[in-house]
């Protein structure tokens, strides 16, 4: 096992090396074909360095969100809610988030181009994202724990649940798949009604101060513990990994033949029932993806609109409980930018086209042409903008609503923060997919390699931080705002209009 996590990371750092000299080639820093072993060295260094403050600050940001929730909800931080919802929401990640059932640019290298066995692969993988997993969160408890108010024996205790709750997730995850032929993320029904039954089971336990106690954990994790040692045993047993990787790669239910026909809605479609090819390819390609792509927009949807109809409806049916809400709404309102950038999946829907679409279809002369480039990238960027806007939409305007039943604001203020929502939702969708045809920011293997992609976007989160953070009048904020984002999608839409070569020329 030891010697396939070394290769498996060997392959990691051999590929993380040749996007670091791809970068550092790009901006100029390294010109010899012949590199030095010490630029190897800092490399691998800086990418490593950078790997693991990146997971470090994912986990902080991930304590510090159930910290400002508790805050919100409870006059007072009490860390045994904090317990409970740390609990429940790492028993359902542990069941949407499986290492066995994910692909990845590694793992192709790895047992397609290297050979590796697929066994071997996906349990060092498995095994090395559980120990990894448990450093990182023990970690961030560490930076976190005078704020989070626990113990040095509580962390551990709650370091192991999250270990032993991955190991028993993964077994779900592939006898789901294996019995279904299909993920658990795609089952809508089974996500919400597991989803909904850890949180009202938190909110009762919190509301009744049924609280989790150290000892309480500790014989729990003992439990866990036989669990997971049975969950080991299975995936070491376990011996269809490879029919797993198969199903994964085509886990879409379209044939392979030439008939360039597809249903939706047990509609048949061909090529003919569209204005023109590039309506075709642009259909195609989200409804080939839907579940992929489209799923967690409408997941995010119907979360939204039942959270905010139930905050509403509270509102209306105690109208103190509801200003003692929107008090702590307020005080935090601003992450609500930090909240559309968020449910923005621009930037994860452009490298899904890159990979299943641009990279195969740019060897083809006519899909080079720079007309046909610009006249897709607008066939995307509306089915883009229509899909990114339907969460933001419904939170907007519920959002407008509890503010009118609970506050005094006024109606220009309303009417500003609509449109600023929507317009940050667009500025998103906008910048992702522009800077996708701008930079081309991916190589062969779907790698981010461009450097100015990663720094403009870095900007982009940092902005988004520094916004969260000014205490000023919504009206100018939100005005400032509607300006900036109107500005923005003018000029670089002018960018990507005025290009004089197509972008899928420079991708290699």
């Amino acid at each position: 096992m030891i010697k396939d996590i070394l290769f498996k990371s060997k392959v990691e750092m051999t590929m993380l090396l040749n996007s670091r000299l791809f970068q550092l080639k790009k901006l100029g820093f390294v010109k010899d074909s012949n590199i030095s072993s010490f630029t190897k060295n800092i490399a691998i260094f800086s990418g490593v360095f950078i790997n693991i403050i990146r997971n470090l600050a994912l986990n902080l940001f991930y304590f510090f969100n159930i910290y400002l929730i508790i805050k919100l909800i409870n006059k007072e931080f009490n860390p045994n809610i904090f317990i409970l919802v740390y609990i429940g929401l790492t028993i359902f990640g542990s069941l949407i988030n499986s290492k066995a059932l994910k692909t990845s640019n590694t793992k192709y290298h790895s047992i397609i181009l290297l050979n590796m066995n697929t066994k071997s692969y996906t349990l060092s993988d498995i095994f090395s994202n559980v120990v990894l997993s448990f450093i990182f969160q023990f970690v961030s408890f560490l930076i976190l724990k005078s704020k989070l108010e626990i113990g040095l024996s509580l962390i551990f205790n709650l370091t192991l649940f999250m270990m032993f709750t991955k190991l028993i997730g993964e077994v779900f995850s592939i006898s789901y798949f294996k019995r279904f032929k299909n993920l658990f993320l795609n089952n809508t029904i089974l996500y919400f009604g597991i989803l909904i039954f850890l949180i009202v089971g938190s909110v009762i336990l919190s509301v009744f101060k049924c609280y989790i106690s150290l000892d309480l954990l500790v014989y729990i994790n003992l439990i866990l513990m036989v669990f997971s040692i049975i969950s080991v045993i299975y995936l070491v047993t376990f011996k269809e990994y490879k029919y797993l990787y198969r199903r994964l790669i085509n886990i879409t239910k379209y044939s392979d033949d030439n008939s360039m026909e597809f249903s939706i809605n047990n509609r048949l479609y061909s090529i003919d029932d569209f204005k023109s090819p590039l309506d075709f390819l642009n259909r195609v390609f989200f409804k080939r993806y839907s579940s992929t792509i489209l799923s967690p927009i409408y997941r995010d949807t119907i979360i939204i609109g039942v959270l905010g109809s139930v905050l509403n409806i509270l509102c209306l049916y105690d109208i103190n409980a509801g200003i003692y809400i929107s008090s702590y709404v307020l005080k935090y309102f601003m992450f609500s930018y930090l909240f559309i950038y968020l449910l923005n999946k621009t930037s994860f829907i452009t490298k899904i086209m890159f990979n299943s679409c641009d990279k195969s279809l740019m060897s083809y002369s006519f899909y080079n042409d720079r007309e046909i480039s610009i006249k897709l990238f607008g066939k995307r960027l509306r089915t883009l903008l229509f899909v990114n806007l339907l969460p933001v939409f419904i939170f907007s305007v519920l959002i407008s609503i509890f503010l009118l039943l609970t506050t005094n604001i006024s109606a220009i203020s309303l009417i500003l923060m609509f449109i600023c929502f929507n317009l940050l939702s667009m500025f998103f969708t906008t910048h992702f997919l522009s800077m996708y045809y701008l930079l081309k920011p991916y190589d062969k293997d779907s790698k981010v390699v461009d450097l100015r992609y990663q720094v403009i976007n870095s900007i982009v989160v940092i902005l988004l931080f520094v916004i969260v953070g000014l205490k000023v009048k919504f009206d100018l904020i939100f005005g400032f705002t509607s300006c900036f984002c109107l500005l923005y999608i003018v000029i670089i839409l002018l960018f990507v209009y005025n290009k004089k070569t197509s972008f899928l020329k420079s991708i290699h």
